[in-house]
């Protein structure tokens, strides 16, 4: 797959945060009071499923005598607890944004990350803003690299109308870009990559099946899952933002059919 990201065989940086539950891995870089995902690792295959670090989530908001604000969470502060749980790891993210002298803008983030069985089930909330009012919200957002040595075997299932498989999609410049759910269009709130030995089902399972867009695109070798949540109160001043539902990255090993019965 792509370059190992982080060393999961190898003494751990002080910098890095390693999770695992035996059968998935998580690893986040902690530096300066910000933090990244570094890696989704299938420790069974050795495989590394992420192409690049990501910030997880961004957000876009209005605020009160000036053009609107974009958020991205690498640039916030942030902290990270680990513990225990039933039959697995929970990780526990929180990102504050401060008031500055240029901006009022000032909120909270959280996201509970449960992580058992190969399974990580994630959920995301925005409190209540001040200083503006929230008109997107992109969670998770994430670049998947090829998985193994070579990408001519690998397929992705797209959530496009009853779903299409796209082999190789690395090499064919795919774009699937903002396709709201539900319509016609986008029948199903999930996804996958796999080839032959290792795969990666990605979701929104979303029980209410509440508005949103999904992206799946080729950029830089890599292929981009992000998906944007409809903003109850779209622009209100200090509106926030709960997920209705949870956003889940799951290793397998099969085809489509596979990762359908998820």
């Amino acid at each position: 797959g792509p370059a190992q990201l982080v060393p999961w065989f190898s003494p751990a940086s002080k910098d890095l945060v390693l999770v695992d539950d035996g059968a998935l891995g998580v690893g986040f870089a902690v530096s300066n009071r910000s933090l990244r995902l570094m890696s989704l690792y299938d420790l069974a295959a050795g495989v590394e499923f992420l192409a690049n670090p990501s910030g997880l989530w961004s957000l876009s908001c209005r605020t009160e005598g000036t053009a609107p604000v974009n958020v991205l969470a690498s640039d916030l502060e942030a902290v990270l607890a680990v513990s225990e749980r039933s039959g697995g790891k929970e990780i526990r993210l929180t990102w504050t944004r401060r008031p500055t002298s240029g901006s009022p803008l000032a909120f909270t983030a959280t996201s509970t990350l449960a992580l058992s069985g190969g399974r990580l089930s994630m959920d995301f909330a925005v409190g209540s803003l001040a200083g503006g009012g929230l008109t997107e919200v992109v969670f998770p957002d994430l670049a998947f690299g090829r998985l193994g040595e070579s990408d001519a075997d690998d397929v992705l299932v797209l959530p496009e109308r009853s779903g299409k498989l796209v082999h190789t999609p690395l090499r064919k410049g795919l774009s699937f870009g903002n396709h709201p759910y539900p319509s016609g269009g986008v029948s199903m709130q999930f996804g996958a990559l796999y080839d032959p030995e290792v795969g990666l089902y990605f979701a929104a399972e979303d029980p209410v099946g509440g508005l949103k867009n999904f992206t799946l695109g080729c950029e830089r070798d890599a292929i981009r899952h992000a998906v944007r949540w409809s903003i109850p109160n779209y622009g209100a001043p200090g509106n926030g933002f709960t997920l209705s539902g949870q956003a889940v990255l799951e290793r397998f090993r099969g085809d489509c059919f596979d990762a359908a019965q998820r």
